[in-house]
């Protein structure tokens, strides 16, 4: 088992592990010869919740600022769709054609097997289809 596979699996001992290391240097640097126990205690203490406030900030911001940048891709995405919807409405015969251009060069990659006929026939649908919406709103 190598070291990594180690840390992985105890993950939570490790957690542990550095919460303690670094419990003992804030009490280290706390530490005087003239103060209490006590008084060592509390200034760990203060140390402590200094670091986890800080620690929580950051995650707090970096929260909020993931979420708002999705926030702003969705409100984008939802733009993109509503233009793309009016172009659907307003231009059947348009959105037939991307889909041949799409189909064909699906097939030419090989990212999609479409022997000829395959490819005439998804034409064929696909301008027809677009065509006849097009006339039944008066676009074509």
């Amino acid at each position: 088992m190598t070291v990594v596979e180690l840390l992985t699996s105890n993950w939570l001992l490790v957690l542990a592990g550095l919460a303690i290391v670094v419990l003992l240097i804030f009490a280290w640097a706390e530490y005087e010869e003239d103060k209490t126990a006590s008084e060592v205690g509390a200034g760990v203490g203060d140390r402590s919740k200094r670091a986890i406030g800080g620690g929580v900030g950051f995650l707090s911001a970096v929260t909020v600022g993931v979420l708002g940048g999705l926030y702003e891709a969705g409100m984008s995405l939802g733009d993109l769709g509503a233009m793309l919807g009016d172009i659907f409405v307003n231009a059947p015969e348009l959105i037939s054609g991307i889909v041949v251009a799409i189909a064909g060069a699906a097939g030419i990659s090989g990212a999609v097997q479409l022997s000829t006929i395959q490819f005439v026939g998804i034409a064929f649908v696909a301008i027809g289809i677009g065509g006849i919406v097009g006339l039944r709103r008066g676009t074509f």
